[in-house]
């Protein structure tokens, strides 16, 4: 199997894969011209193809997005119409994300910026308790719902919206 990391493609992942899959051919184009010759033999693909590149790649069965939501010229016309297997990287750091969003939020609701700036941990009047807030969460993909979760335990009203949900999630 013939892996080809694209020019947009991360290449501590080529490295991690090599060492990983001894067994695939895992080779990084550093340009253009140097990915339409590798594509020509490639089962596989990590990285953003243009019509061009798509069209030297003939026996391309898979090809990785670099994100998690690829951006909508990502997937141009001959990309959709052509049976390759197009996987994405949805979900890799939901929990990373997610604990991160909170975190953010307990430093702010402690005002943890204004003890830094004060270097002083003397008592402020407007410290947020949680237990009284009312939390937005914008988006109820796999971060949201993560983030709703990591907030369970702290008994605050949660509102969410999500333009994409049809029913309301259960949980």
């Amino acid at each position: 199997i013939r892996l080809v990391v694209l020019p947009d493609g991360p290449r501590s992942h080529a490295r991690r894969l090599v060492a990983d899959f001894p067994e695939f051919d895992v080779v990084v184009a550093e340009d253009a011209d140097a990915a339409r010759g590798l594509l020509a033999t490639a089962d596989a693909a990590y990285g953003t193809l243009t019509p061009s590149l798509l069209a030297a790649a003939p026996g391309l069965r898979w090809l990785q997005a670099p994100q998690a939501g690829p951006p909508p010229e990502f997937y141009f016309a001959e990309l959709v119409a052509h049976p390759v297997v197009v996987t994405n990287l949805r979900d890799t750091y939901t929990d990373h994300v997610a604990t991160h969003a909170v975190a953010l939020l307990l430093a702010l609701a402690c005002n943890l910026h204004v003890y830094a700036r004060a270097r002083t941990w003397a008592p402020l009047d407007n410290v947020l308790h949680l237990q009284r807030a009312t939390v937005l969460i914008v988006g109820l993909g796999a971060v949201g719902r993560e983030i709703a979760r990591q907030l369970g335990p702290f008994d605050c009203t949660i509102i969410a919206t999500d333009a994409r949900l049809q029913e309301r999630p259960v949980g």
